[in-house]
């Protein structure tokens, strides 16, 4: 078993199962750095054990939804990440942030669309939510 997975209930946690989290409502890390020996080390990352299998994005269910997609680029280029089509097509996703300020919900001055390439400008960073 590997340190971020789920250990199995204990015979006391069956039996009083208050503090067990149902498997559908449990934190998924669907993307987490590698171990220590396997991350490249630059200017930007000094050996990396801080992170090595630590997650670096949790999709935690909330209610009837959990789709929150979060984008940094912390190069002095711009970037393209692909992410495929599916995401972009599982509903209407609306920009919450970027670098530098927060969108009012009425507000038109969003600017970068979830695409299956996704643009993430130098520096940059980005926030959406799916609105289903």
């Amino acid at each position: 078993m590997q340190p971020w997975q789920y250990a199995l209930p204990t015979d006391e946690q069956l039996r009083n199962p208050l503090n067990i989290i149902p498997p559908d409502q449990r934190p998924r890390v669907p993307l987490r750095y590698g171990a220590q020996n396997e991350l490249l080390v630059s200017g930007l990352l000094s050996g990396g054990g801080d992170i090595a299998q630590r997650p670096a994005v949790v999709d935690s269910p909330m209610g009837r939804g959990h789709s929150v997609l979060f984008a940094i680029n912390p190069h002095g280029d711009d970037a393209i990440v692909s992410i495929g089509a599916e995401l972009p097509a599982s509903g209407h996703w609306r920009q919450l942030a970027e670098q530098g300020h927060f969108f009012p919900a009425e507000s038109r001055s969003a600017t970068l669309p979830v695409e299956a390439e996704l643009f993430v400008p130098a520096l940059g960073c980005a926030l959406w939510v799916c609105e289903g």
